[in-house]
């Protein structure tokens, strides 16, 4: 079970978060989970790539979207 300290601020070498990594590498189930225990949808990279810019699974980017609205109370 994800909690919401379990490290979803946790940056690896490049910067990169690990919902930026579950964007790119296109793992909805993790990107979901992830942004349930509350990771942040705005946090870029080293080179200021945010998570939504590197996905390409459609899943990945609704959940993101979505996640974002919630955030920015839009929904």
């Amino acid at each position: 079970m994800i909690g919401s300290d379990t490290g979803a601020l946790v940056f690896d070498q490049m910067g990169q978060t690990a919902l930026w990594l579950a964007a790119k590498k296109g793992f909805p189930v993790t990107a979901k989970l992830l942004l349930d225990a509350g990771a942040d949808t705005t946090l870029a990279d080293e080179e200021e790539v945010p998570p939504l810019r590197v996905a390409k699974n459609p899943k990945v980017i609704e959940a993101i979207q979505v996640s974002g609205r919630l955030v920015m109370g839009c929904r």
